[in-house]
Order: structure tokens, then C-alpha cells, then sequence
């Protein structure tokens, strides 16, 4: 049996993945990315070759389900709002050369985080993605279903996850998961990338309409 944990940018999945990759045990793929693949390039992997571990992670989404069903997915999911600003300001920071057009825009734009978050092209780009993940067409080059499907297919994908941890109770989560997976132990959260979940630095009445606003991710 195999675990697919897949990894939505933002959301604690770094260490997540890592704590349950130690509790299942066995033989783990945690994959660097962009680091030694693209997304686009490991969702093209050859499904039998993932056989031989008892968990992988990485940023995929469930189009890699759709060709394997013998993978049994897991995720972490974030309130939206929050993890577009958490994107935004690791985008901003980072030295990673795979966000520097990112870094480069923004700083050229000087846009700020309302800025950012209200830009309806950026808009639509993060604010679906996490959907687009889910539902299993962001990186797998299948054929997008029509708009109205893609959050009853995320939907019904997630209902078919083995786990899926919240960022905001991390360690509700972990518990969940030694009853949902069977784990011996309560997985404990290495001390890697992770940080409490902390506001997201608008004002109400801005965050009330980016959340309106945001896309299909305020779905969830």
C-alpha cells in the first residue's frame, strides 16, 4: 500500500508529510520540488515505480490518482485567504529561481498584499488553485472539465482521501491521522517549515471581500 500525500503549496505540507512518511514507516519518497523536478514533470511518473514505497509527497495533484487507484491520497488544507498570503510573502523573500518571474512582478508592480489578492488575473490563478489540485487537473495536462465540475470533483476526490489534516489544527490533524491510518504512535511534527498560523494582515472588511472574490478555493 501506498500513500500519495498531495502537497498544496502553503499548508504545513513539508513537515506534515515528513511526521507521517515516520509514522507509517517503510521506504518514503519525499520529493524536492521545484528543486530536483518540475510538478509537471514528476506528475508524469511512471505509477509503477512508486510500488515500492509506503509513502510519497510531493506537489502533484490527483490526476496522478486518476492513473494509479491503488495510491491512497492524503492532503493538508488552509483557509485560502491565508495561504495566497502566505504565498505572497514567501514568493517575495524567496531565493528560489522557480518564483523569480513572481518576485520580479511584484516588486515591479509594488503591489501590495490587497493589491495582490484584488489583481483579477492573480485572482484567478491562485485563487483556484488549490481546487484545481484537489480535482486533479493543475499540472496532470488531462483535459479541464467545464468550470460549474471542477469543485464537485475536488469535492468528491477529497472525500476519497485516506486523510486530510487542517492547517489551522495541526495537531487535531495528526491525531486524526493515527486512527485514520492506523499508526501506532501520534505522528510529532519535525522542526522543519513550520510556523502557527498567524493573521493574515487585512483588514476585515478587505478580507471579507477577497474571500468573495478570491475564486473556487472559497469553496472549501
Amino acid at each position: 500500500m501506498t500513500y500519495l500525500f498531495l502537497h498544496v503549496p502553503k499548508a504545513a505540507g513539508t513537515a506534515y508529510a515528513m511526521a507521517l512518511a515516520r509514522a507509517v514507516g517503510g521506504e518514503h519518497l519525499l520529493v524536492d520540488i521545484p528543486g530536483e523536478y518540475s510538478s509537471e514533470e514528476f506528475q508524469q511518473v511512471d505509477p509503477e515505480s512508486l510500488r515500492r514505497y509506503s509513502f510519497v509527497g510531493a506537489h502533484v495533484d490527483y490526476g496522478l490518482v486518476r492513473r494509479a487507484p491503488w495510491l491512497r491520497p492524503i492532503t493538508v488544507l488552509r483557509d485560502p485567504v491565508d495561504r495566497v498570503v502566505s504565498w505572497y510573502h514567501y514568493a517575495l523573500r524567496s531565493t528560489d529561481e522557480g518564483l523569480a518571474a513572481w518576485r520580479r512582478f511584484l516588486e515591479g508592480r509594488r503591489l501590495s498584499i490587497e493589491e495582490f489578492l484584488s489583481h483579477p488575473q492573480l485572482r484567478w490563478l491562485h485563487g483556484q488553485s488549490e481546487t484545481m489540485q484537489l480535482a486533479g487537473y493543475l499540472w496532470s495536462g488531462d483535459p479541464i472539465p467545464h468550470e460549474d465540475r471542477l469543485v464537485p470533483v475536488a469535492a468528491e476526490n477529497l472525500a476519497s482521501c485516506a486523510h486530510v489534516g487542517l492547517f489551522e489544527r495541526l495537531g487535531d490533524s495528526l491525531h486524526l491521522a493515527r486512527a485514520e491510518l492506523g499508526l501506532a504512535d501520534v505522528p510529532a511534527l519535525p522542526d522543519a517549515n513550520v510556523s502557527p498560523p498567524r493573521p493574515s494582515e487585512l483588514d476585515p472588511e478587505v478580507r471579507a471581500r477577497v474571500a468573495e472574490v478570491l475564486g473556487m478555493d472559497s469553496a472549501f
